[in-house]
């Protein structure tokens, strides 16, 4: 593949290396015009752009190395014939060898939202909204920091606030009680909908809301409400007070399972499919109760295998009340995590998160989160902890979640809440983005020359100027001179060419 010309990058091409460490991946990917496609990077990397047709990679450009944020990236030479085609962004980093802190609640406002109760990210990279992170959040309740509305807070994967919500989070046209976990956690399906529970007694059931209008969210489940918010149609029990929600499947296969406050169970279990219509009947099933669980079901989480996990508030982990359990897919208890000395506890909210592979567990308690390795043998789950991460002041956690990466993110709830992110090690820190299927990139050629500046061209590793051009590194040191200038022999990086009063950046 020939060299390429980078005619415009916002914020691609950075020269200092981070200190952040993160698991990388693109996101946002995006191809409005030929020859062109745009990318936000969750941290800084080296980006190859992959061109793909029917299934094959029939061409690679290396982009180079980019920062956090939006880049947007030109192509003006290749060898791939003109045509249309699917394409990916590949991110590479060093590998991350150490878990740590690297998105910090108590420093950064856009993380600091003192009363968080739920968090969830749209890991699915077919979804137009891949990376994107929510967040719900209650009213101040005497707790101090930057974020403090009643509703749902979104970021995108480089932890912007790129919806400019500032300190006003969404309420889609929902009376959230506001002053209880109403909003409570949240789930994402695969189409990106967005599922909200409701742990009050005054307003307790499940919203959904579309993230392309987040001006409104529609109720899931129908009933007339108790004092103790359980709600009923005809004396059936619909639902009750929700404290979790995961959800399984998708289009007419999507069900949706919750920890239940009022109803009898540990688990309900409704199979939604693609009706939009609300519930106003009897769950699906019910998963029984289970020897040990006592405190109904904190955090629920499916294990991308059939089955559930189910953490509970406990202080001090123990065999008599262990503080995680698996529950396989006929609903019986095929596991427990009782040994303090491996998981000390799991309070106040029992923040537990599963990856979307389900290879990976995270279960935190007041002072730290601990990371497991998850195996499954003929059906049966092992965890073997890998890493344990803290918070630098927070507390109260009450949900974990990981993004595509696999990197860590811990929601606390108390003075100085928000939300905190952790590098966790990987094999290899490498992640692949496909474009979503109609996204698709138009490539012309014989139009590179309009593309960049008339009196200097870039064409096969030779610069060219016809008045003479001279060559500089990323320090301003001159490297090259003359009107026909190889760039074989200089070293990778980023260069800019100037011709008299014009100039053109390059990356080598």
């Amino acid at each position: 593949m020939k060299k390429i010309l980078l005619v415009l990058a916002i914020g691609c091409c950075a020269i200092s290396a981070s200190a952040a460490g993160l698991n990388v991946f693109a996101s946002e990917l995006n191809s409005t015009t030929p020859n062109s496609v745009e990318f936000l990077l969750n941290d800084e990397a080296d980006v190859v752009l992959n061109i793909i047709d029917n299934g094959t990679v029939v061409g690679t450009i290396e982009i180079g190395h980019c920062s956090k944020g939006q880049n947007t990236f030109e192509i003006t030479d290749t060898d791939v014939p003109a045509g249309t085609y699917n394409w990916s962004i590949t991110a590479k980093a060093a590998t991350v060898t150490e878990a740590a802190l690297v998105g910090n609640c108590t420093t950064d406002n856009v993380l600091q939202i003192a009363n968080t109760r739920g968090l969830a990210i749209d890991n699915n990279p077919e979804s137009k909204f891949f990376g994107h992170i929510y967040a719900t959040s209650i009213a101040a309740n005497k707790k101090t920091g930057a974020r403090l509305g009643t509703g749902i807070y979104v970021l995108n994967a480089a932890l912007q606030d790129f919806a400019e919500q500032g300190n006003t989070p969404y309420s889609c046209n929902v009376s959230w009680d506001g002053t209880n976990s109403s909003p409570m956690r949240v789930a994402v399906a695969e189409n990106s909908d967005l599922y909200i529970g409701d742990w009050s007694d005054t307003h307790s059931g499940v919203w959904v809301m579309n993230p392309e209008d987040t001006s409104v969210a529609n109720p899931v489940l129908g009933g007339t409400r108790n004092a103790d918010g359980l709600a009923s149609v005809d004396g059936v029990d619909v639902h009750g007070s929700i404290v979790d929600i995961c959800l399984v499947g998708s289009g007419a296969e999507l069900k949706m399972y919750t920890a239940d406050e009022d109803m009898p169970n540990v688990l309900n279990r409704y199979d939604l499919g693609e009706s939009k219509a609300i519930w106003e009947t009897a769950p699906s099933a019910t998963w029984a109760n289970v020897t040990g669980f006592i405190n109904k079901t904190d955090c629920i989480e499916s294990d991308r295998n059939g089955g559930i996990w189910l953490c509970q508030n406990r202080y001090d982990n123990g065999a008599q009340y262990p503080s995680l359990l698996h529950l396989n897919g006929n609903g019986e208890l095929d596991y427990s995590m009782s040994d303090i000395n491996i998981l000390p506890g799991s309070y106040p909210g029992a923040a537990m998160g599963v990856s979307r592979d389900g290879k990976t567990l995270a279960v935190a308690d007041g002072k730290s989160a601990y990371v497991f390795d998850v195996n499954f043998a003929e059906g049966v789950p092992a965890l073997t902890r890998k890493h344990k991460v803290s918070s630098p002041a927070s507390a109260r956690p009450y949900k974990c979640d990981f993004d595509a990466a696999g990197n860590l993110y811990v929601a606390y709830n108390d003075d100085n809440g928000g939300i905190c992110q952790f590098a966790i090690p990987k094999e290899t820190n490498e992640f692949t983005t496909p474009a979503r299927g109609t996204m698709e990139l138009t490539i012309q050629t014989g139009v590179f020359e309009e593309t960049v500046n008339s009196a200097i061209s870039y064409r096969s590793g030779i610069i060219s100027a016809a008045e003479g051009a001279e060559v500089f590194n990323a320090l301003g040191a001159k490297v090259a001179e003359g009107t026909e200038i190889s760039t074989e022999d200089l070293a990778a990086g980023v260069y800019i060419v100037r011709a008299g009063n014009q100039t053109l950046k390059i990356i080598r």
